[in-house]
């Protein structure tokens, strides 16, 4: 996004302009006077290119945080404005309240001799004008609300997610599947997401599976939950769909057990097993997750209501409770964002004889995934990393790691221990920004691949279903199905 001032009108007190956002007109602005030598809250800044990023101290910020609660998360800060300091994008009228800021209406007033300028309808220009701005900064674009979203906001009466806070503004902890939960269904699109999110996305990998002729049925995790490894055991392999970040603890149990007995899976999404979620022990439609004073998350449990209330165990974080998800599924969580996905390149193990049977038809060089329909490549949204200090397996072959990711995907905030900055930077610069993909055996010829994105399955169907993340998925599957040990 881009942001112009077009100055139309200098006064002796202050400036006219025009605000355009990428070419389009927003709102009419207001500044100080021009002056070749600055002089302290009564000169317009410099021209030039600037950054904004948020300011979330000061008094302006207190201010505006108590006036919009809903709306605000940081002052819009002009960032390295030559011989200038906390330069704003606020509210105001007159050039009284300019201060060296630039403040935005919806109407204005020339400049004349006797009048010093005007802005008026301030108010709406920057209720209008924030939350496009304060997206691109949270999400690296303006996010595109679906009907369903709208429909939602206006009809509260739906109930509440666990993303959701109530009243008080505490934590929405217990919820229920039986309320009608629009933004789960088939086509709809996330605002977070630049294409299909959580269950719907899961469409991609069954699709792939009906055109590529394999037989399969789909469980749920109330399914799991009822019947456990007794479920599982009937099947020679088990996939995840592509996010499968709430588990219980009798669908871990279940999952572990699978794999120590022989069972083989495919692990094909990310940020897996964190969230420990419990079912009601009376009524399995309703659930509880404890957002703990740790991981990725929309708030924080307050002190002394970690523990459940169904079970009276510690919630939060899986990895808290000692039952890292790495043992389930390899690999750990490790960067989020919401901008285009990228693409995967082959690490040295694929080429080794235990591996190279997945890797068959694709070129030693070949780019892996630059394609799909989640943000356009194989490798994005929500990435797992390779760890072995966090519990990847020692025998696990290390196949590919995805590449370029860029500065809107940001490392987890669990792994951050002190907010050094140029440490824990974006993906340009972070090498804990990457999508790794795994294959490992388990006991008893069990077996699990891993390719570490939420976006992967994304990528299946491109060009008719030809292309390498469906030869690799393909090889993988035909592989995994086949009686016998591994190679």
């Amino acid at each position: 996004m881009k942001l112009q001032v077009v100055r139309t009108q200098l006064g002796k007190d202050a400036t006219n302009g025009l605000l355009f956002i990428d070419g389009i007109f927003e709102c009419y602005t207001l500044e100080d006077q021009y002056q070749a030598v600055k002089v302290m809250h009564e000169t317009c800044i410099p021209e030039g290119t600037y950054e904004i990023k948020f300011r979330t101290v000061g008094g302006f910020d207190k201010k505006y945080k108590a006036k919009y609660p809903e709306l605000h998360r940081g002052m819009l800060w002009i960032q390295d404005v030559p011989g200038f300091e906390y330069i704003l994008i606020h509210q105001g009228n007159t050039d009284e309240h300019t201060s060296g800021c630039l403040i935005v209406g919806d109407s204005q007033q020339d400049l004349d001799v006797n009048f010093n300028g005007m802005v008026g309808s301030s108010a709406n220009a920057y209720k209008k004008l924030y939350p496009k701005v304060s997206a691109q900064l949270l999400a690296g674009k303006v996010p595109v609300l679906e009907p369903a979203d709208l429909y939602l906001n206006e009809h509260r009466e739906y109930g509440l997610s666990t993303y959701s806070l109530h009243s008080d503004g505490h934590g929405v902890s217990i919820s229920s599947r039986l309320r009608p939960i629009l933004n789960m269904r088939p086509k709809y699109r996330h605002w977070l997401s630049p294409s299909l999110w959580q269950l719907n996305a899961d469409l991609h990998l069954t699709d792939w599976l009906e055109e590529k002729g394999f037989d399969f049925d789909v469980l749920t995790d109330e399914d799991l939950e009822h019947e456990g490894i007794n479920l599982l055991n009937r099947y020679k392999v088990v996939m995840t769909g592509s996010h499968p970040e709430y588990s219980s603890e009798k669908y871990m149990d279940a999952l572990e057990s699978y794999q120590m007995q022989g069972g083989r899976c495919f692990y094909l999404g990310s940020d897996g097993f964190y969230w420990i979620s419990e079912y009601h022990p009376d009524n399995p439609n309703i659930t509880e997750v404890r957002k703990g004073e740790a991981g990725t998350r929309a708030w924080t449990s307050n002190p002394g209501e970690y523990n459940n209330a169904f079970d009276g165990k510690y919630g939060g974080m899986w990895r808290a409770r000692g039952r890292i998800p790495s043992k389930v599924c390899g690999l750990t969580f490790t960067s989020y964002g919401f901008d285009v996905s990228s693409y995967y390149k082959r690490e040295e193990d694929s080429f080794k004889p235990e591996c190279s049977w997945i890797f068959e038809g694709i070129g030693a060089d070949e780019v892996i995934g630059d394609f799909g329909l989640v943000g356009g490549g194989a490798a994005g949204l929500e990435l797992d990393r390779y760890d072995l200090e966090f519990g990847t397996p020692h025998n696990a072959y290390y196949l590919a790691r995805s590449q370029d990711h860029s500065n809107m995907m940001l490392q987890v905030n669990e792994e951050i221990h002190f907010a050094v900055r140029g440490y824990y930077g974006g993906g340009h610069e972070n090498p804990m920004v990457r999508a790794d993909m795994i294959y490992y055996k388990t006991p008893n010829n069990g077996a699990m691949f891993a390719p570490g994105s939420l976006a992967w399955c994304g990528s299946l169907s491109h060009n008719n279903y030809n292309n390498n993340v469906s030869r690799i998925m393909e090889n993988t599957l035909k592989g995994f199905l086949k009686d016998g040990p591994l190679p």
